[in-house]
């Protein structure tokens, strides 16, 4: 083991890893490795997080773990969008020849402007 490291088992894994001194050692939950992360929340907020952590018999931890799965999952990045973008560019045909050129006015006929 190099100087000025310990050495941290992980779970289910035989190699251990090596971490410089002053570094924590992750935790784990899951199989998977977790960082300590400090938040704020206003009293109303910490309250809602409380209740909801009782009501499905989970920590408050693991109630903001589930809702960042959520938000990540149903907002995609910029990349992921213009990937879906491009998919479906070219897919689908309006009939109407000149709608490059025209787009404004067919589109202020369509809402009946």
């Amino acid at each position: 083991m190099a100087r000025g490291t310990r050495e941290v088992a992980r779970p289910l894994i035989h190699t251990p890893i090596l971490l410089p001194c002053h570094q924590k050692a992750p935790s784990w939950r899951h199989g998977r490795a977790m960082i300590r992360m400090q938040i704020q929340l206003s009293e109303d907020q910490a309250e809602s997080l409380r209740k909801r952590a009782d009501e499905a018999h989970v920590s408050m931890a693991e109630t903001i773990r589930r809702a960042l799965d959520r938000a990540i999952a149903s907002n995609p990045g910029p990349r992921d969008a213009r990937r879906r973008a491009l998919a479906v560019s070219g897919r689908f045909c309006s009939g109407v020849s000149d709608i490059s050129r025209r787009h404004d006015d067919h589109l202020a006929d369509a809402f009946g402007a």
